[in-house]
């Protein structure tokens, strides 16, 4: 099935920045990997209907339901790494890394609001219908950099937090 390559990926990259063996790939595996890729299509189809749905509407309906999206985002990235690594690690654990991804996803879709119809536009001027795709796939590379390298940063986080709270712990 197209897609599922994508749960792989990720379990990949988050094992081994945990240093986690999980030996051979199997069924279960593949199951993992379908619910992450149902989890994230969803997650885009609804932001999709609900971007249509509020196209010329007052846009404090966005401001209001951006906490949602930010939740529902932080959900994502803390259960998909929990459940691609057998629950070997923890809610603790993987929402430093989780908390950077989502920050580095809507910087982009910051960046892209003012950037990307720019680079569109600077593609398609010098390569024609194969720059708009080339342009795309740029921007794709730069949002799956952004999820691998929160997932690589994600133990160092995670390390940090435990090494300040022993500290303070230690000065009082």
């Amino acid at each position: 099935l197209f897609g599922l390559g994508l749960g792989r990926v990720l379990q990949i990259t988050h094992a081994r920045s945990w240093g986690i063996d999980l030996g051979k790939s199997g069924l279960t595996d593949q199951a993992r990997y379908l619910a992450t890729l149902v989890a994230l299509l969803t997650l885009l189809v609804l932001f999709t209907v609900q971007d249509r749905l509020l196209d010329g509407r007052a846009a404090w309906l966005g401001w209001v339901l951006a906490p949602f999206w930010l939740a529902a985002l932080l959900g994502f990235f803390t259960w998909a790494p929990r459940m691609l690594l057998h629950n070997r690690v923890t809610v603790r654990d993987v929402f430093p890394g989780a908390a950077f991804t989502v920050l580095a996803l809507v910087g982009l879709r910051l960046l892209s609001r003012y950037m990307l119809a720019n680079w569109f536009e600077w593609y398609a001027k010098y390569y024609g219908g194969l720059g708009i795709t080339m342009a795309l796939f740029f921007w794709m590379l730069l949002a799956a950099s952004v999820i691998v390298v929160a997932a690589a940063l994600s133990p160092a986080l995670a390390e940090r937090r435990d090494l300040r709270e022993a500290a303070s712990l230690a000065s009082s």
